[in-house]
């Protein structure tokens, strides 16, 4: 059973921040199983979901506590904007807006697995299993890289999970997979990246498409990645075979979500690898 909550930061920059410094070395050092997104509903959030033993988990809800506090206290004279939603977003999720919780607060709200998405209980199993890899990975990079370095390793991700799709029969041909990609951020269709930052995009992606780019750094987490997927490919029961690869996408969305990718910039790079053909 996964403890489920949500931190409240009103701020995506200090949230970028709080992650960097604080919850995930503090995750560590605890060493809880753990997987988490970033959201937006209620105000800007981190939705941290967690097991861990019984006889410590009070000590891991209070030193929660602590740590936000500490970091509230550090923050103290920031000066945050009021919570306004992103009309695109609210119209790509498709919900109700909720009403703001308190700024720097934790709240205790249900987790509920979302087994269509993920294709059944089985499946959501493993799908769960591969958000905690999907969450450590991308701790390690939030740590160690800065936010330029993040989204060209998003690049290279998104094509290297798109070519393991293809691997594992979810896709015939990968532009499938990047159009669909594409047509879940299309209320982002009217942002466009400035054009050096588009050259960089379309040279990264030649050189992904040359076998240039081997980066050791990612290959245990693509390793674990094909093998859950593989795994999910056989027992999920939500979806016709043809549209199974939507699991996929959902799982590379919430690994973007994680490193901090806009969905912007999930059009932007979707865009990019279709025209690249």
């Amino acid at each position: 059973m996964w403890i489920s909550k949500h931190l409240f930061i009103h701020d995506y920059v200090l949230i970028e921040e709080f992650l960097k410094e604080y919850l995930l070395p503090f995750l560590e050092r605890e060493k809880v199983r753990y997987f988490f997104i970033r959201y937006w509903d209620g105000g800007p959030h981190i939705r941290l979901r967690y097991q861990t033993a019984q006889d410590i988990a009070e000590k891991v809800d209070k030193d929660l506590e602590q740590i936000l506090e500490s970091f509230h206290q550090k923050h103290k004279s920031h000066s945050f904007q009021a919570i306004s939603y992103d009309e695109a977003i609210v119209q790509t999720e498709g919900i109700v807006p909720t009403a703001p919780y308190p700024n720097f607060s934790i709240q205790t709200i249900e987790y509920v697995p979302e087994l269509n998405r993920y294709g059944g209980e089985t499946a959501m199993a493993l799908s769960e299993e591969l958000f905690v890899h999907s969450s450590k990975f991308a701790g390690q990079i939030i740590q160690n890289l800065n936010r330029t370095q993040r989204y060209v390793l998003a690049i290279d991700l998104m094509y290297n999970c798109t070519k393991i799709a293809q691997e594992l029969g979810y896709i015939e041909k990968h532009e499938t997979m990047f159009h669909a990609y594409r047509e879940i951020w299309t209320q982002f269709s009217q942002n466009k990246a400035p054009e050096h930052i588009f050259k960089v995009i379309n040279n990264r992606i030649d050189q992904l498409k040359n076998g240039e780019l081997a980066i050791e750094f990612y290959q245990p987490y693509l390793k674990v990645f094909k093998s859950l997927l593989a795994q999910i490919k056989l027992c999920q029961t939500t979806m016709e075979p043809k549209y199974a690869f939507y699991i996929v996408i959902s799982h590379l969305h919430m690994l973007n979500n994680r490193l901090g990718v806009s969905p912007e910039y999930e059009f932007i790079f979707s865009d990019a690898f279709l025209k690249a053909g």
